[in-house]
């Protein structure tokens, strides 16, 4: 429908209503007014053309006509409709001209609460300029607008075909000038649009928050990163699928919390992994579920053959590069999110005019697709490594990198265009001729023949498998993906290495870990108490094996937040060093107090070295004993608190605890995590 065209660029909006004028200005060359004119009375069809349905309540021109009973819908009905005037051309016109604006500002002209109030709104309101609410609409387009709404109907158009012909010729006009500005303004408009989608900002927040960790060796961001990710449970679950799965099958074994996960594979690879489940798991459905799915898969297999390519390659990054062609296409996976009517229309012009779809994308956005991609890219704080492989290549052999960044976004891109261009080839010989003319290309930059690129995609196909089951991603049904494995059924090296893979995949994981390891309560307890067993045995830094503690309380039992504090015998006090959970980033620095001989249950933990177990603070045995400070910084219900001892002296508590429930667990559970705190003071106590 016509409603749904309220969020287009101004050049299409302008295009669609001169179709429009067409229509209406043949139809009073036949006598007749529609005198209804209205969004819902205008359809797009399959070939993106409006047609102008209901004619139900149209006159014939110049015929006697009363207008005591006004018909049309009052949002569109001229003034002249109401005050019993004569009707006429100038009275589509009108609508006409509604219609339009509320397209450039895509919202209603006239807004009341009943239809008398509307119509009064329509006889009396001051009529803004679209520019008023939409920065990319200009003066002439303006003046063409407000002529067509005047009250006066001697002020208005007097024919359709002189509307249609102004439209033709600010058409002209603004496709001469047309400029970087222009742009810019449409890249605001179209992250204006985006940012109002109520999924948009929890998305950009949680990507957002995921780059902003650095890993550095000298930071917390391993410890922020584990927090960020556990903040959301089904990326958590998945995350811990994936790197049990084949794709990262390297360790022996089964990693059952994201601390360890961070500890065995490395913060890049946990990141890499965290970002491409946020994004993509979000971007999987919509109205062009097909199209996402196909640009998901496409996307996973460049990732995996980036990230095979770049292992080979020295200097390169393999997660970087993992990475950087996840996200090379982001600009048209999220165009095809957010923008559905503007992409159907993409590919209706790819098909009716045969041009390159970056090409057809550039003019129904007013942007291109690398440019949207970038823009979004900066406000999620992309590093510039991950932005300049986002980059569209360039023409003609690309020259050798001159550091190890543009390398690994050459080898990103390289990615991208090896996949598309299996998918894009006809036959055995055209995928031959195709990868070689790559190879060729890129030979500067990397050294990779076209036998050794088949074999490498035909890895990342299995890879991709699981990783569209993790996401329950139908990626046999995947056009894309399809024609990729059928080109390369015709190898039959290529065949037997996809079998031995496939088949290395399903004994090692069918996904794994199992639901059970992850939702059971018990199971993530146990499974922690093994991970902390073989870090002390590998002498793992404490820094993680506190990371793996806090996580396990934190998933195992369910607690709000969790924080460890650690004793600083110069100043007398106990301070949080390390956190999950809610709020937890900005309650470590402020959670601490003074060691003295208070009788709170803190200052008892320390001095007697028991632990606390309060499910209710505002029960009588701990009304007291919960100090101020602690109700008023985490305002909890339930508390647990046990003390980390070294030489039967206190180093450190653990605090855990449920704010606005009282928090449940079982005997077992309970004693699960007191071997857990003992496993953290022995692991304490062999550092010091």
């Amino acid at each position: 429908m016509l409603e749904t065209a309220d969020r287009a660029p101004v050049h299409k909006i302008a295009h669609l209503m001169v179709e429009v004028l067409d229509a209406i200005a043949y139809a009073h060359g036949q006598g007749i007014l529609h005198r209804d004119l209205s969004p819902a009375n205008i359809m797009i069809d399959a070939k993106g053309r409006p047609r102008i349905l209901d004619f139900g309540v149209s006159t014939v021109l110049n015929a006697p006509t009363t207008n005591n009973d006004p018909v049309g819908t009052a949002h569109y009905m001229p003034p002249e409709c109401v005050l019993n005037g004569p009707i006429g051309v100038h009275s589509d016109l009108y609508s006409i001209g509604v219609i339009l604006h509320e397209l450039l500002t895509g919202r209603r002209l006239f807004t009341a609460d009943s239809t008398m109030a509307v119509i009064y709104k329509v006889l009396n309101d001051k009529i803004p300029p679209p520019s008023a609410f939409n920065a990319t609409v200009d003066k002439p387009l303006d003046d063409i607008v407000l002529k067509a709404i005047e009250r006066d109907p001697g002020q208005r158009f007097a024919t359709a075909q002189a509307m249609k012909e102004a439209l033709e010729q600010y058409l002209k006009s603004d496709e001469a000038q047309k400029s970087a500005p222009s742009q810019t303004d449409a890249l605001e408009f179209l992250m204006r649009r985006m940012a109002r989608k109520p999924d948009f900002p929890a998305v950009s927040q949680l990507i957002a928050e995921i780059n902003n960790k650095s890993g550095r060796p000298e930071s917390d961001d391993a410890n922020e990163l584990t927090n960020v990710i556990l903040k959301d449970y089904a990326l958590t679950t998945k995350l811990l699928k994936l790197v049990n799965s084949a794709v990262y099958g390297q360790y022996d074994g089964t990693i059952t919390t994201v601390s360890r996960a961070v500890l065995i594979l490395g913060f890049d690879a946990i990141r890499t992994a965290a970002l491409s489940i946020a994004i993509f798991e979000h971007l999987k459905s919509g109205t062009q579920a097909d199209a996402m799915k196909d640009a998901a898969c496409g996307s996973f297999l460049n990732a995996v053959l980036a990230k095979d390519l770049g292992g080979s390659t020295p200097g390169v990054n393999a997660e970087e590069a993992f990475i950087g062609a996840m996200f090379h296409r982001l600009g048209r996976h999220l165009a095809i999110y957010y923008f559905p009517e503007e992409f159907e229309e993409i590919k209706t012009q790819v098909a009716q005019r045969g041009q390159p779809e970056s090409v057809v994308a550039r003019e129904v956005l007013g942007t291109g697709y690398a440019e949207f991609g970038m823009a979004v890219a900066k406000q999620w704080n992309f590093p510039e490594k991950l932005k300049l492989a986002m980059k569209p290549p360039r023409a003609g052999k690309i020259p050798a990198a001159s550091s190890s960044m543009q390398l690994g976004a050459q080898i990103a891109v390289l990615a991208n265009e090896v996949a598309e261009c299996i998918a894009l080839s006809t036959d055995e010989q055209d995928t031959d001729q195709r990868l070689r003319r790559i190879s060729e290309r890129y030979d500067a930059c990397i050294k990779v023949t076209a036998p050794q690129l088949r074999e490498s995609v035909a890895k990342a196909v299995d890879a991709t498998r699981i990783y569209a089951t993790l996401l329950t991603v139908d990626v046999q049904s995947s056009n894309f993906f399809k024609r990729v494995v059928n080109r390369l059924k015709g190898d039959p090296n290529t065949n037997s290495i996809t079998t031995k893979t496939s088949q290395e995949s399903a004994a090692h994981d069918p996904a794994t870990p199992p639901e059970s390891s992850v939702d059971d309560r018990r199971s993530i307890l146990v499974n922690a108490v093994t991970d902390i067993t073989n870090a002390l045995i590998e002498e793992t830094p404490v820094t993680q094996i506190f990371n793996i503690v806090l996580e396990a309380f934190y998933r195992g039992i369910g607690f709000t937040r969790v924080m460890l504090l650690l004793r600083d015998p110069k100043k007398h006090s106990m301070q949080a060093r390390l956190g999950l959970g809610h709020n937890a980033a900005d309650m470590v620095p402020k959670f601490s107090f003074k060691v003295d001989d208070a009788f709170d249950i803190f200052n008892v933990s320390v001095r007697k070295g028991c632990e606390f177990v309060v499910l209710d603070v505002d029960s009588e045995q701990y009304q007291t004993r919960v100090p101020a400070w602690c109700r008023t910084l985490a305002n909890p219900h339930s508390i647990l608190l046990f003390p980390l001892l070294a030489n039967k002296a206190c180093i450190g508590l653990l605090y855990a605890d449920k704010v606005d429930e009282q928090v449940q667990f079982s005997v077992q559970e309970l004693k699960l995590l007191n071997t857990l705190i003992k496993q953290t003071s022995l692991a304490f106590s062999r550092r010091r």
